[in-house]
């Protein structure tokens, strides 16, 4: 199955609404947590969270699980690790990618020899 972008999330802004649906009565949210983590839940379509899946697992780099956290129906990200998987058994739920990109701040007339 291709995947295709279908939109992306800040960690600099808390109201970034980005759901993706798995069936008719679950979904899959993210929300900031802080300016460098964030958080990813399954919710019903009342947006009430709901335990993860089982056979739900988030992979970083394709590799290494990151577990949920303890007593939480979540799993926490940072925009610091460039990659993770979401998976439901073995249907690929979401990929998230980090743009590793900086905007770049320099005086217009280029005086700094930057061209």
């Amino acid at each position: 199955m291709s995947l295709e972008q279908i939109g992306s999330f800040s960690f600099d802004n808390d109201n970034v609404p980005l759901t993706i649906r798995l069936d008719d009565n679950k979904i899959v949210k993210m929300e900031r947590h802080d300016v460098d983590t964030a958080r990813v839940y399954v919710a019903n379509n009342a947006g009430q969270e709901l335990p993860i899946p089982s056979g739900m697992k988030l992979t970083h780099a394709g590799k290494d699980d990151v577990p949920p956290v303890k007593d939480s129906n979540s799993f926490i990200i940072t925009w610091l690790d460039n990659e993770y998987t979401l998976t439901l058994g073995d249907r690929v739920v979401m990929e998230l990618r980090t743009q590793k990109q900086f905007a770049v701040l320099a005086p217009a007339t280029g005086q700094l020899g930057v061209n």
